[in-house]
């Protein structure tokens, strides 16, 4: 009795060893037992998930094994449990696999080792060469019969680069069938009317069965084949401008037929030639800087185009601007620089690729007028602002984060006085409210007297030539109200002279004066003085070179003058 006990555990052992085995992952979360992960990779690795993690579903619901994008390359092991492979028993091993987005596929290989689970360098048998997984669920099967007698691991090795996820589920060991499945399918010598597909043959099988889909013109696969009996490689006939797919499958006999190999998709798409003729043409001058449309001609070589990359930069440095799917861009543009020469290019593109070796353009804007109504930067403050203070002394701040190459809309009323200031050597433009005219412009502070009540634009540069800065600068205005009935009468009754003046400013007037305070153009008071007369003299000999503001009191009305002290 304890011989037949021992024997029958023995024969246990040996099946145990040696059997055959299905894993859906389904059982839970954890990873099966005998199985191993190598994380080589950046942080994400292999993981058993569940429905919620499987977009579209798992092979067999609801888990799958699943790895998440990394922006490091995926050098990550799905490694099976020990397969001791027996002839008749286990000398095949299939899966199923997928990448979650027909966009962004998931690249993947298949290795094996024949002395451990535990390092990646132990795997350096190549199943598979590393390629794309398809975006629907594709069988895969490998031939193990080599390994009759040895323990062998299998590992699916990730080796994506920052795309989406890749599945695996249901994978069977089992023995090989008597018509095996090809493997490592190829195309080439794609031409537009004909390529040669090719595979490695499962077993001694010499004819095959090739199903060509040809995807452009809306088929799918349908299990049925395209051509029967066929020789490896062989010749495929095609349509011009097509994406296509093709699987394979062994024919052993006219009733024995091998598992589909496939999906293994290729293009037949030729990439379009260069676009010409560029409008502004190579090399034009005096392009006005502003909104500008770019346009260029059709390709007359290659397929038809899907869009067009448009590329801008130091010549042969540029950077991609924006893609556009006709041969202009629009109204999308502005160009912020006078005087500039501006490079660029365009490159069409289909499903054959882009168009390469084209050539580099240039334009060169025309010199300022003087004026600048460009603005790299934009507008800023975002709402219209006006003026909260007008007693020709206060500075009000539009902002205090301002840009060099900016706006700021204001509200000005009809006949009051504005002095408007940004930086402290900036340029200063001033244009209606939709940037297309100017009414006044020049280095700050800047002063103008509105004729309408209206909103304008207020430009800052660092200069006439419209040069933008992004560092910050205070935009301010003071403002001057206009005479009332109440005022002075006129402005001709009011007397200061000399204007400019080096030392002494003389005033009078028909009514006594009752007092003058002079300010800088920060609203700071430097000089004040009470009169009560209808002449009086003020002393500016200490006050430094520039512009001040007078302010002259009558009657408890004011009126605020501008004087150049030299």
């Amino acid at each position: 009795m304890k011989k037949i006990t021992l024997l029958l555990f023995a024969i246990f052992c040996f099946f145990g060893a040696n059997a055959q085995f299905t894993q859906n992952f389904d059982a839970n979360t954890n990873l099966p037992a005998g199985w191993a992960i190598i994380n080589g990779g950046g942080a994400n690795a292999w993981a058993v998930g569940g429905a919620a993690l499987i977009t579209d579903g798992a092979h067999s619901a609801p888990n799958a094994m699943r790895i998440s994008y990394n922006a490091t390359a995926h050098d990550d092991y799905l490694i099976t449990q020990p397969i001791t492979v027996t002839a008749g028993v286990n000398t095949r091993l299939s899966f199923w696999i997928k990448s979650r987005s027909a966009t962004f596929l998931e690249s993947y290989e298949v290795r094996l080792s024949t002395t451990n689970n535990t390092a990646a360098t132990s795997f350096s048998v190549v199943l598979q060469a590393s390629q794309d997984a398809p975006a629907v669920w594709t069988k895969k099967e490998f031939n193990l019969a080599a390994y009759t007698g040895q323990t062998v691991y299998v590992a699916v090795r990730a080796t994506g680069t920052d795309e989406f996820e890749l599945y695996a589920d249901d994978f069977v060991s089992d023995a090989l069938p008597s018509c095996i499945q090809p493997t490592a399918l190829t195309v080439t010598a794609i031409t537009p009317t004909s390529a040669n597909l090719s595979w490695t043959a499962g077993g001694t099988e010499s004819l095959w069965d090739v199903e060509l889909v040809n995807v452009t013109a809306g088929g799918t696969v349908t299990g049925t084949p395209t051509s029967v009996g066929i020789a490896n490689p062989f010749t495929a006939t095609l349509v011009a401008g097509s994406n296509y797919q093709f699987y394979v499958r062994a024919s052993c006999s006219a009733t024995d037929k091998s598992d589909w190999s496939g999906p293994f998709a290729f293009t037949n798409i030729v990439a379009s030639g260069c676009p010409g003729t560029p409008v502004p043409a190579n090399g034009a001058t005096g392009i006005p800087a502003g909104p500008i449309t770019l346009s260029w001609s059709i390709p007359t070589t290659g397929d038809a185009v899907v869009s067009y990359d448009l590329y801008s930069g130091d010549p042969g440095d540029m950077d991609l601007v924006a893609n556009y799917l006709t041969n202009t861009t629009g109204t999308d543009l502005v160009i912020n620089a006078y005087n500039t020469v501006i490079h660029w290019k365009v490159i069409a593109k289909n499903a054959g690729g882009e168009s390469v070796g084209c050539a580099e353009w240039s334009f060169t804007t025309a010199p300022s007028p003087g004026y600048c109504l460009v603005a790299e930067n934009g507008q800023w403050p975002a709402a219209t602002y006006t003026v909260p203070t007008c007693n020709g002394t206060t500075v009000n701040s539009v902002t205090t984060a301002g840009y060099a190459g900016e706006f700021s809309k204001v509200n000005v009323v009809s006949g009051n006085t504005y002095t408007f200031s940004s930086g402290t050597s900036d340029f200063i433009t001033i244009s209606n409210e939709a940037g297309t005219a100017p009414i006044v412009y020049g280095a700050t502070p800047l002063t103008w007297t509105a004729t309408s009540t209206a909103v304008i634009r207020f430009y800052s540069h660092l200069n006439s030539q419209c040069g933008a800065e992004e560092t910050n600068r205070t935009r301010g205005i003071i403002c001057s109200q206009a005479l009332g009935t109440d005022d002075f009468a006129t402005i001709s009754k009011l007397s200061a002279y000399p204007n400019p003046v080096k030392a002494v400013l003389n005033l009078s007037y028909s009514q006594d004066i009752s007092d003058v305070a002079v300010f800088n153009l920060l609203g700071q008071k430097v000089l004040a003085k009470k009169i009560n007369a209808t002449e009086s003299q003020i002393d500016m000999s200490d006050l430094t070179h520039g512009t001040y503001l007078v302010k002259v009191t009558v009657n408890n009305e004011t009126k605020t003058i501008k004087v150049v002290k030299e």
